[in-house]
């Protein structure tokens, strides 16, 4: 009997590689940072948006390492991801992300953003943090003021607005870190 080579998947092939996706999506990795009550958020320079720190995940890159990264390149602040790791009893568990945003940032180009809490690293400097090029400015928020500014906050999302979501999950993770013990 003789046999034959598997058939291409979806009909592909090194000659007639997959057409080009109409939406192209990145993968990207943010941490929200808590320390003494307060969650660190930058201003992103860009958007104008108050953000956790957060970039894309590079190749060969874990999602919780490239958050850590960029957590340092953004804020220079190393941190120490906190989420659970699931399965806990694995000794190589990874981190789980909290949460997974879909973000638009094109009419074709999606950012799918895991997200992650964490602590600064034990003997981090977090009163002299300066923020780099993609920021304007960085902010300890405590829960009033991410509080405060959801009960003002509109939907316009202007210059200097806290999306309603990162305010959220900034809240959250305050709740679940603020007074444990490291």
């Amino acid at each position: 009997m003789e046999l034959k080579p598997p058939r291409p998947l979806l009909g592909l092939t090194a000659e007639a590689p997959a057409p080009p996706c109409a939406l192209r999506r990145h993968f990207t990795a943010s941490a929200f940072v808590v320390e003494a009550g307060r969650v660190l958020l930058l201003l992103h320079a860009r958007k104008g948006l108050w953000l956790p720190p957060g970039g894309h995940v590079e190749a060969d890159e874990s999602p919780d390492r490239a958050a850590c990264r960029e957590v340092r390149e953004e804020t220079g602040l190393d941190v120490v991801i906190v989420s659970a790791r699931v399965p806990s009893r694995l000794p190589h568990a990874a981190p789980r992300p909290e949460a997974c945003l879909e973000v638009p940032v094109g009419p074709d180009h999606t950012h799918i953003d895991l997200v992650y809490f964490a602590r600064p690293r034990r003997g981090s400097d977090t009163a002299g943090l300066k923020p780099n090029g993609e920021a304007d400015a960085l902010h300890w928020w405590s829960s009033v003021e991410l509080q405060g500014q959801a009960a003002t906050g509109d939907a316009t999302m202007e210059r200097g607005s806290l999306p309603p979501e990162i305010g959220t999950l900034a809240l959250r993770a305050l709740a679940r870190l603020d007074g444990q013990v490291r």
